[in-house]
């Protein structure tokens, strides 16, 4: 791959290309927007959008067999899908209703089937990042897997594209040429199950359909002929994927919705614009589309030159951390990966920004324990950056929310993690912990400031060691039990003193079943539960409803995933968790 890159750098001589994140996905661009293009023509010819839309959705239910069987949620998907698909070319083939309601029946079933299982205790945000996809983390392994899927393509449109072309005319005209209809449908739906299920992690569900679609009928309102409808759609195809990737660089946007848009802009230029010569008609838009991107680009370009060192936080607490350990320093820029993320970490996905951020940091700082599900990738996109893991030694709970499913290579390290609470900052003798390791870790780096951070190690020390006694002085009765309304405040409560009965992790993307909001309030009334303990950051609608249900009072604290950047940030908002834990303990 080495030598690859060096090539795209001596080619394209952009800032953008100096990034391997960016080489990848171009790489990957240039593969798969070709097959969408190819395919996106026989899928319009023989109108199986809604098909191809079906395959997409029923990667819900791909994945949650995967989940289910303890597989690898790839490869089941593909199966899935390409089952799905023959059982679709069957029933069509019956023909007892339309073609498009039985598509509409099987995606709508596959999809809530997933649904139903992906959601199951409110954790299908688990999940979400499958619905936009990211392109942007694809690595070199991925990219093969790519390559070979082109090749089977390639090799399946050079054997069967007359035939194709023959059933999308007409099934007389290909029976009479004794054309194996039934062979050749089921090979094509197989060969689109593979391209959408391999494609959908890094284009999202939402829009794999219109990556397929657009190219092609943008060509159709051009061609003349079917050489140049297959032409048109395949650079209109690669134009769009090389559009949208280039302009969500530099306007911080997700790539795949950019495309998209790319995609569709031309799509309508192609019924507004009418030329004699289609190939002039192309080239126009080509033009017109090169050049409103190049106006957009240039009001993007920041081209800063900052010789800081740049230390990078994965998340608010940590970026805490390391500004009370090095935020002085005027040598040092800390820059918090995610400021805008107002949860955890669980299953986030990664921006071009970040991945800018990242290729530009010396450091970055993660809390671990399985929080970061994208540093993984994020490292191998990233060769230079030293990472410094926060949890080292710390002692964990045992986890009963979110678990982190990781892809391939990840996969055995998220078995041993998955059982893991990873929120240890809330608990001040691990966050101590953190503090101590960032500490070290970033004096062996950089020693010539290691005396000031020593410094200020000891003296943010001292003010969580106040904030750990008062926690342990907290008065509650022997045995009080609490339900927590996130694995967060396991901590929290476990060093108050509080036995914690259970965990409903519940955020804002999340929703409980009527069936376990019911058990939830029979164990509160058979175990004569107090308190339910819940996230600021959160609604508490459930908390209430259940709370209306039984005698329990809900009490509502702060996990300090977000603040006024302050660095006495995490201290006051401790403080304010343990002045409502002692209004309880007094009571």
């Amino acid at each position: 791959m080495e030598a690859l890159y060096k090539f795209l750098e001596f080619i394209i001589p952009f800032s953008w290309i100096s990034y391997d994140f960016m080489k990848n996905a171009l790489i990957a661009i240039i593969i798969i927007t070709p097959l969408f293009g190819i395919l996106g023509t026989m899928i319009v010819n023989n109108k199986m959008a809604f098909f191809s839309d079906a395959l997409g959705h029923s990667a819900f239910t791909g994945m949650a067999l995967g989940i289910l069987l303890g597989i690898s949620r790839d490869i089941s998907m593909i199966i899935f899908a390409c089952i799905f698909a023959l059982l679709l070319n069957v029933i069509k083939r019956k023909k007892t209703m339309s073609t498009d309601t039985i598509i509409s029946v099987f995606s709508s079933l596959s999809t809530a089937i997933g649904l139903m299982f992906l959601a199951k205790n409110g954790k299908f945000a688990n999940y979400s990042g499958i619905l936009v996809g990211d392109i942007l983390s694809i690595t070199g392994k991925e990219i093969l897997s790519l390559l070979i899927i082109f090749l089977v393509t390639m090799f399946f449109w050079y054997m069967c594209f007359n035939k194709l072309h023959a059933i999308s005319i007409s099934t007389s005209l290909a029976k009479s040429r004794k054309i194996n209809i039934m062979l050749i449908d089921n090979l094509f739906a197989i060969i689109i199950a593979l391209i959408v299920m391999t494609s959908i992690k890094w284009v999202g569900i939402l829009i794999i359909n219109a990556l397929l679609i657009l190219p092609a009928a943008s060509a159709r309102n051009m061609a003349k002929n079917m050489k140049e409808y297959h032409c048109f759609s395949v650079i209109i195809s690669l134009f769009s994927g090389l559009s949208g990737l280039i302009l969500s660089y530099y306007a911080e946007t997700a790539t795949g919705p950019t495309i998209v848009v790319i995609a569709s802009v031309i799509f309508f230029l192609t019924l507004l614009l009418k030329f004699k010569d289609k190939v002039q008609q192309l080239v126009a838009i080509i033009l017109i589309i090169t050049v409103i991107l190049a106006i957009i680009t240039s009001m993007f370009d920041n081209k800063e030159n900052d010789k800081k060192i740049v230390i990078t936080t994965s998340f608010y607490p940590v970026y805490t951390i390391a500004e009370n350990i090095a935020g002085e320093n005027e040598d040092i820029s800390i820059v918090n990966l995610t400021a805008n993320v107002s949860g955890c970490l669980h299953d986030y996905q990664l921006t071009s920004k970040d991945m800018k951020t990242l290729e530009k940091s010396d450091v970055l700082i993660i809390n671990g324990a399985g929080m970061e599900s994208f540093i993984n990738k994020a490292a191998d996109n990233c060769k230079n950056l030293t990472i410094i893991d926060s949890s080292t030694g710390a002692e964990f709970l045992e986890g009963s929310g979110h678990h982190h499913h990781h892809e391939d290579e990840d996969e055995d390290e998220d078995e041993e993690e998955s059982g893991v609470n990873s929120h240890i900052w809330l608990d001040t003798d691990n966050y101590i912990i953190q503090i101590n390791n960032v500490a070290k870790e970033l004096s062996e780096i950089y020693p010539q400031y290691a005396k000031e951070f020593e410094k200020n190690r000891a003296a943010y020390v001292e003010k969580i060691e106040k904030l750990g006694k008062y926690i342990k002085e907290l008065n509650f009765e022997e045995d009080s039990e609490v339900i927590v309304f996130h694995d967060a405040f396991a901590y929290l409560a476990n060093e108050a003193g509080l036995e914690v009965h259970g965990c409903i992790d519940v955020d804002d993307e999340s929703s409980l079943s009527a069936g376990v909001i019911a058990e939830v309030i029979d164990e509160i009334k058979e175990h004569n539960i107090k308190y339910l303990i819940i996230e600021k950051q959160y609604s508490k609608t459930i908390a209430d409803s259940i709370a209306g249900e039984t005698d329990a009072k809900v009490v509502v604290v702060d996990s300090i995933v977000s603040g006024d950047n302050s660095r006495d940030s995490y201290v006051n908002a401790m403080k304010k968790n343990i002045e409502v834990l002692k209004e309880l303990s007094d009571n």
